[in-house]
């Protein structure tokens, strides 16, 4: 699978598991979030994709504040229409900033690994990026994880 620098920005293919649950806040998003409680309940979408065999591809949870996601198509387990940036706009009614992105290496959480059909001592990319409205008010933060083995980041280039 090859990755662009950009991030993919395709709708959620068909080969994709969706669940979407109201949990508590890990402190790390809370941050990315500026939430001032730490206990907070955030709205967390987590979508695992195969390929065309049933082989798992790519691991994303996406956290988003609770009022902000509770009665949009963010917060059900369907397939957005369009790309997540679209979806995020439309839920949001306000037009978003560049997403702030972190691409980085290491081993897979125990969850990821499992996820991910990974032993935990294999490697995993990771992308992280928070997306913010115009203001500068984080609506989502979404950590995507590939097997390191199968994956290829293309930067672009000239």
């Amino acid at each position: 699978m090859t990755i662009t620098a950009e991030g993919s920005a395709g709708s959620e293919a068909e080969r994709t598991t969706i669940d979407v649950r109201s949990e508590v806040v890990p402190a790390e998003v809370a941050g990315a979030l500026a939430l001032e409680d730490a206990t907070s309940a955030v709205v967390v979408r987590r979508r695992l994709t195969t390929d065309e065999h049933g082989t798992p591809v790519e691991f994303r949870a996406s956290y988003m504040q609770h009022d902000f996601a509770q009665g949009t198509a963010l917060a059900e387990a369907e397939p957005v229409t369009g790309s997540w940036n679209d979806a995020l706009a439309s839920a949001s009614g306000k037009a978003l900033r560049k997403a702030q992105r972190q691409v980085s290496a290491r081993h897979p959480t125990d969850s990821e690994a499992a996820m991910l059909g990974l032993r935990p001592t294999a490697c995993v990319l990771v992308r992280v990026e928070t997306t913010q409205d115009q203001a500068g008010h984080p609506l989502d933060h979404t950590v995507t994880v590939w097997p390191a083995e199968s994956t290829r980041l293309d930067l672009g280039g000239e």
